[in-house]
Order: C-alpha cells, then sequence, then structure tokens
C-alpha cells in the first residue's frame, strides 16, 4: 500500500520533493477556502489555524513586489486578483 502524499509539506516522508507548481495549487485552493470562509483573503502572517498559509500569502505579497520570475506567471497573477487577492495589506487596511 503507498502512502499518501500530504502537499502541505514541502518534502514527503519518502524524501521526495512537492514540484512548486503543485504547491502553489495546493496553497491557493487553501486560501480559497479561507476566503469562504472569512470573506477575505487577508490572513495574517502568524495565522494559528493555518501558519503555512500565512506566510506562503506573505510570500506571495513579496514575490509580486520584487517582479520575482516565479510569480510573473500572468495565470498566477490573474487566479489571485479573481479571487480578490490584496497585494499591499497595509495599504489597503489604512484605506478602510
Amino acid at each position: 500500500m503507498e502512502e499518501e502524499q500530504n502537499p502541505s509539506q514541502s518534502v514527503s516522508s519518502r524524501g521526495n520533493i512537492v514540484k512548486y507548481r503543485d504547491r502553489w495549487k495546493y496553497m491557493f485552493d487553501q486560501l480559497c477556502l479561507y476566503k469562504a470562509k472569512n470573506g477575505h483573503c487577508l490572513v495574517p502572517y502568524k495565522y494559528a489555524q493555518n501558519k503555512p498559509l500565512g506566510t506562503w500569502v506573505q510570500c506571495q505579497r513579496e514575490l509580486y513586489k520584487k517582479k520575482e520570475p516565479c510569480l510573473d506567471s500572468s495565470h498566477r497573477i490573474q487566479k489571485l486578483n479573481e479571487i480578490g487577492f490584496v497585494w499591499n495589506a497595509r495599504e489597503h487596511l489604512w484605506m478602510k
């Protein structure tokens, strides 16, 4: 019986690295679940219920700000925009 891989972990118990795009999709899906529950995409950096999600959201913002190639994919940016992703949380909260 083959052990099922948990995509939330960057390395499985067998030592196989989960491909970045698979992890990105998994974390995007986690963000969609968060939004469905909370009505927004403003995941706190130190979100106790899902610490990796808070870190991932912050990382997406930093990559976007730096125009890093791994987030340069217009498809990923578009997907985040479609769900109402906030690229600058401080500015967004200040404007409210």
